[in-house]
């Protein structure tokens, strides 16, 4: 993590990188991948504070795909209900995560306390993350 404070004024932010390997040890099958095995994370801030106290930021998050167990279609169509395909078991991985926000905010300052009043736009690619897929069950005619 690098970090830049914000002194008052002036322009703050961060940067966070992590990487993560997970895996736990299964009865059938000897060590798997984990649900929460994302592997690269990224976040960061960039913002600019001025002295009437306006600030204005913007956010960035990315992340690996997650790993899941695909579904048996053709099982899942036959039993009517999602049947996973357990010979992939954490096998695909889910598309990577990627977002943008940012934020207009204006600080009010008093003798004892302070008021913020933000304006937020978040996810402004509008880009749609999965963080799972599941099986909708349909009534049969």
């Amino acid at each position: 993590m690098i970090q830049k404070k914000n002194s008052g004024t002036g322009f703050y932010g961060y940067f966070t990188y992590s990487y993560t390997k997970s895996k736990f040890y299964s009865l059938i099958g000897g060590p798997q991948t984990s649900g929460f095995d994302f592997g690269n994370q990224m976040s960061a801030v960039a913002g600019y504070k001025t002295a009437s106290l306006w600030s204005l930021s913007l956010k960035a998050k990315y992340a690996d795909g997650r790993p899941y167990t695909p579904i048996d279609y053709e099982s899942s169509l036959e039993l009517n209900r999602g049947v996973y395909d357990m010979s992939k078991y954490q096998k695909e991985k889910l598309p990577f995560y990627l977002r943008f926000d940012t934020r207009l905010e204006k600080e009010f300052a008093f003798t004892n306390s302070s008021l913020a009043l933000y304006l937020e736009v978040e996810n402004l690619l509008n880009r749609t993350n999965l963080w799972s897929y599941s099986w909708i069950q349909m009534k049969r005619k």
